[in-house]
Order: C-alpha cells, then structure tokens, then sequence
C-alpha cells in the first residue's frame, strides 16, 4: 500500500469515529493547559522522579505496596490538571 494510500485510509478511519485519543510528542500538550515534565517550570521542577518509588507507581497503587507520598501527590496533581485540560 502506497503513502497516499495509507493516509487516505487513516482519514476515512478517523473520520467515521465517534471518539479518538491521539498520543504525540512532548511539549504538544502544554497548550492544552498539561505542563511537560522537562521544561522550566514543568514537572520535574516540583517532583522528583526518584521520590516518586522509581518503576511504575500506578502499578504500586494497585499491588498493595507502599506508596511514597511524593506519589501520592503527583498522581493527585495530574489528576486536577487534567480535569482542567482542554483541547487544543
């Protein structure tokens, strides 16, 4: 199948859906009011990934083991920032 082909046939299948979640690259969110880890300001400016108990935390949360607090509160602080996210 040729490129055009390809993308003719993504457009037909993005145009008959009711909803669609597309993931991009880092920064495009931020105009959606979702700050990115890395820049000035961003995520990693207020949470250390170290304190955050390393791995994958949404997985601790449902494992039964402990959760650090510094966890605790970034999932919470996701959480509100994207209640508030807009798209953009």
């Amino acid at each position: 199948m040729s490129n055009k082909e390809l993308i003719n046939e993504a457009a037909l299948i993005i145009g008959r859906s009711r909803r669609l979640v597309a993931f991009s690259g880092a920064g495009v969110s931020e105009e959606s009011g979702i700050p990115t880890f890395r820049d000035p300001g961003g995520l990693w400016d207020r949470f250390d990934p170290l304190e955050l108990g390393g791995g994958d935390i949404f997985t601790s949360m449902f494992s039964g083991a402990s959760i650090p607090q510094a966890a605790v509160d970034f999932v919470a602080e996701m959480v509100a920032v994207l209640e508030r996210a807009r798209p953009n």
